[in-house]
C-alpha cells in the first residue's frame, strides 16, 4: 500500500510534477531526521558533563555534518510545512539536561528568521502528538463558537516508535518566575506594564493569561490528563 502511494506521488495522477516535488520534499525531511538521529547517538556517547555534550553537538554540526548549516535548497519543517528551513545554526544549538539529552536545534528560515525545534530519541511521542492534535481541534471548535481562549498548543511529530520532534516555545517555568519575580503578577507587570490597567498589567495580557489557564484546565480535565499542577504552567513574556 505504501509503495503504491509513493508511486502515485512520483508519477502524479494527472501526469503533473506536483507529486514528484512532494515526494522529493518528504524524502529530504526523512534524510534530515536520519541525520539528526545519527548526531544524537554521537552526542550521547560523549562521557562527562553536559557542556561536553553541547561542545560535541556544535563540533559535529560545524564538521562532519556541516552540510546541515546551509541546505542546497530550503527544506520544509516537518513540524510546520509552511516554514522553510535553510540550515542549522551550530552556536545557537544545545541539549537539555535530562536522561535522554534531547537536542535543541536552531534553524535559519527563508524569511530571515529562526525556528527552534526539539529532537528526542528514546521517548514515544505518538500519544503526545494525539493529545496535542485533540487540543488543537477543540481550540478550533471553540473559535467557531466565537470563544477564543488564546491557546497556543505546540506542535509534536512522532517520526518513529521512540523518536520525534517538538516545537520549542520560549517560556519560563512557574518555579523560575517565582524565584526571580516573587509572583506571577510582578512577572506580568514587568513585561506588560500599564499603570491604568488592572493590577498594573495591560488588559489584553491579563485576559490572555486568565483565559488560557481556564482553557487548558478544562481541556486537560476532559481528556483525563494527570499531573495538572500549577508548576507545569509555562508563561511567555511575549504574549
Amino acid at each position: 500500500m505504501l509503495e503504491n502511494s509513493m508511486m502515485k506521488l512520483v508519477g502524479g495522477e494527472d501526469g503533473e510534477e506536483d507529486g514528484f516535488r512532494l515526494w522529493q520534499s518528504l524524502t529530504r525531511q526523512t534524510d534530515l531526521t536520519a541525520q539528526l538521529c545519527s548526531i544524537m547517538k554521537d552526542v550521547r556517547n560523549v562521557r562527562g558533563s553536559a557542556q561536553k555534550k553541547v561542545d560535541k553537538l556544535r563540533q559535529l554540526l560545524s564538521g562532519v555534518f556541516s552540510e546541515l548549516t546551509n541546505f542546497d535548497e530550503p527544506i520544509r519543517s516537518p513540524l510546520a510545512p509552511t516554514i522553510l528551513l535553510t540550515g542549522v545554526v551550530p552556536q545557537e544549538s544545545s541539549i537539555f539536561k535530562s536522561a535522554l539529552h534531547p537536542l535543541r536545534l536552531t534553524f535559519k528560515t527563508a524569511n530571515g528568521g529562526t525556528y527552534k525545534i526539539i529532537y528526542k530519541k528514546g521517548d514515544d511521542l505518538r500519544q503526545d502528538q494525539l493529545v496535542i492534535q485533540t487540543v488543537s481541534l477543540m481550540d478550533r471548535l471553540l473559535k467557531l463558537e466565537n470563544l477564543d481562549l488564546h491557546l497556543t498548543p505546540y506542535r509534536v511529530l512522532a517520526t518513529g516508535q521512540d523518536e520525534g520532534m517538538l516545537e520549542f516555545i520560549p517560556s519560563s517555568s512557574l518555579a523560575q518566575i517565582l524565584s526571580e519575580h516573587r509572583s506571577i503578577t510582578s512577572y506580568l507587570q514587568k513585561f506588560h506594564p500599564d499603570e491604568d490597567g488592572p493590577f498594573g498589567i495591560t488588559a489584553q495580557c491579563l485576559e490572555t493569561f486568565i483565559k488560557s489557564c481556564a482553557g487548558y484546565s478544562v481541556i486537560t480535565y476532559i481528556l483525563g490528563v494527570g499531573d495538572r499542577f500549577g508548576f507545569f504552567l509555562m508563561p511567555s513574556g511575549s504574549k
